[in-house]
């Protein structure tokens, strides 16, 4: 099998909130982490949407997230790290 990541992955055992136009989808196992992405994996094969959001409760934090593969009850993501919404409203009520 030919290794197509750049970057080292590391086991991880998270639990993340996967939410799309505001509504939760589910609940998902982050089971291997990147600087970049992860492989998630949910307890039921259900669809995924191609861009959505990522909330990992245990490290306080919000991703948008890309599916860029899906098999079964897995998919690899590409991330990127958002700013908490509490922190986005104090940041715009800063602007002039």
């Amino acid at each position: 099998m030919i290794e197509r990541r750049k970057d080292r992955r590391s086991a991880s055992d998270l639990s993340g909130i996967v939410f799309y136009s505001q509504r939760t989808l589910g609940d998902c196992l982050i089971c291997d982490t990147s600087a970049f992405g992860a492989r998630i994996t949910f307890q039921t094969a259900a669809p995924l949407p191609q861009v959505f959001e990522l909330h990992v409760p245990h490290q306080r934090a919000h991703y948008r997230a890309y599916t860029k593969w899906r098999k079964d009850r897995q998919a690899g993501i590409k991330l990127e790290r958002l700013v908490a919404p509490q922190r986005q409203h104090h940041l715009k009520s800063q602007v002039i």
